[in-house]
């Protein structure tokens, strides 16, 4: 498969476009695809960054006597560095003769205009926004942020065959933010390291944060200072840093996930890092720094996610008033979304039929009793029962049965059962055996496929399923596919476990 990304960082824009594109093109690289860059020469561009990870990139150059207008977009439009038409002939010169499965755009000064002068050259497009303020030409629309109604920001603005990835549940993280997450344990404690991170684009706020912090009452922190080569202080940051003996610089490190881990409080702006300190579980003191993160920063600050400050004044009183008492994050719906965005656009999940070599790995995995818990069976079953169980599915004309394969390798199972298709209804049922594959979009995945399969079988009619009610990732998973919670009493054949068993059911 051939992607190909448009996006661009610099001194202006900063870097987070480039870094969250990368992260997707590095999972996609993982799967196979073969990667192309398009990036415009701005000063702070990151080209080089691309160009050591080992990724083609084409370099489109500056027209500095270009300004062109886009209608609605605000100032956005200046960190193209060119009309988008001109834009869109120089990028169809880069694509040269391929023609990508998909184009990844990126870029709040590039819209539908750009989007179908590109639209015959390649097969599908993907766009990352969180505007919300111009209209696109896309097969699926990413957005991040967080917002009250997410889906509705953009009614009108896509295509009605978009399909919309809405919410942090889809956020695209690096690998390593997953790694800490696994390994942090995270308590509510006195506040004795902070991070003072602001971003690609910052020129300002982080000597501000610093002369904050350099108050007596803060004098006994530990402070971790994040920024960029190409920050206009790094000098002066540097300097400030030597004379206070626990004070760390970290300039362009790859260490943040780190970092953030090891932090009691951040102190920052929106953006990309937002998601990262929440994902985490990291309290932030965080002000926005450009007008697109008011709104996000605004909402999360009613859920108690992040605290805003707007002057010095703010910040000092916000870390005076949590010093001693420390701060915790109430729970959130955010997910390490990067895997299941790359198997929408490069699936390594498929569903082959359940087979005789199938019944040997199942039986392995139910003699997981953490397994067995997930899968609601109560007592494991002997190796006699269980193939002849598996010998009477074969034979039954009411279920159909699925083995579910990530990237070649058999992980879980799938199927439909008590088939009736004169009242247009099937029980639905899924289940990973292989806990290596949980948190990679496998699920998802193989629920959407086995829906397809199940469309086959009843082209309208009613789907139903039963999750542990303490399943909270199942129940989650299946809400986002549509499912909802069903008032249909729940079989004997749970026998004393009615009550731990929670129906859904979707109908189409």
């Amino acid at each position: 498969m051939q992607v190909a990304i448009r996006t661009d960082a610099s001194d202006t824009i900063g870097s987070g476009h480039l870094m969250r594109c990368k992260t997707l093109a590095d999972e996609l690289r993982a799967r196979g695809a073969k990667i192309l860059f398009i990036c415009r020469e701005h000063p702070g561009n990151l080209i080089s960054l691309l160009r050591e990870a080992g990724y083609a990139t084409a370099v489109l150059p500056i027209s500095p006597n270009c300004h062109e207008t886009n209608p609605g977009n605000g100032d956005y439009d200046t960190g193209l560095g060119d009309a988008q038409s001109v834009d869109a002939a120089q990028t169809l010169e880069a694509l040269g003769d391929s023609v990508p499965d998909w184009l990844i755009v990126d870029h709040y000064a590039l819209d539908v205009t750009w989007e179908r002068l590109l639209r015959p050259k390649v097969v599908r497009i993907f766009v990352i926004d969180d505007l919300a303020n111009r209209i696109h030409d896309c097969d699926i629309l990413l957005d991040q942020n967080a917002h009250e109604y997410p889906a509705s920001r953009y009614h009108g603005k896509i295509p009605p065959t978009c399909t919309g990835l809405f919410g942090p549940r889809y956020a695209l993280l690096r690998p390593e933010f997953q790694t800490a997450k696994h390994q942090l344990k995270r308590q509510q404690r006195p506040v004795e390291r902070v991070l003072v991170a602001f971003g690609g684009a910052d020129t300002i706020e982080t000597m501000n944060a610093l002369n904050v912090l350099e108050m007596p009452d803060f004098s006994t922190l530990e402070i971790d200072v994040v920024f960029g080569s190409g920050h206009p202080e790094k000098n002066e940051i540097t300097a400030l840093c030597s004379h206070h003996a626990g004070w760390h610089p970290h300039c362009g490190t790859k260490e943040m996930a780190m970092l953030m881990a090891s932090a009691d409080i951040a102190i920052g702006a929106g953006g990309i890092t937002t998601w990262e300190r929440i994902y985490l579980g990291l309290p932030a003191f965080v002000k926005a720094v450009a007008p697109n993160q008011t709104e996000a920063l605004d909402y999360l600050a009613r859920l108690g996610q992040v605290k805003i400050w707007r002057n010095a004044g703010e910040l000092r009183d916000m870390l005076t008033a949590h010093l001693t008492s420390g701060l915790s994050l109430p729970s959130f719906d955010i997910h390490f979304g990067t895997n299941e965005i790359a198997e929408l656009i490069l699936p390594c999940t498929k569903l082959m039929p359940f087979r005789v070599n199938h019944v040997r790995r199942t039986y392995k995995w139910l003699a997981d009793p953490k397994l067995r818990k997930i899968f609601m069976l109560a007592t494991p079953p002997t190796a006699k029962g269980h193939c002849m169980y598996w010998r009477s599915e074969f034979r039954s004309p009411t279920q159909v049965v699925f083995s579910i394969y990530y990237q070649g390798e058999h992980v879980g199972n799938c199927g439909l059962k008590y088939i009736v298709p004169e009242e247009s209804r099937a029980e639905l049922w899924i289940y990973l055996g292989s806990n290596i594959v949980r948190g990679h979009g496998v699920g998802e995945a193989a629920l959407r496929l086995l829906e397809y399969e199940a469309k086959k079988i009843i082209s309208h009619g009613t789907l139903y399923l039963h999750v542990a009610k303490n399943n909270g990732a199942a129940i989650a998973l299946y809400r986002k596919a549509g499912f909802a919670q069903s008032n249909s009493l729940i079989s004997e054949k749970w026998g004393a476990r009615t009550s731990e068993i929670l129906c859904m059911e979707k109908r189409w």
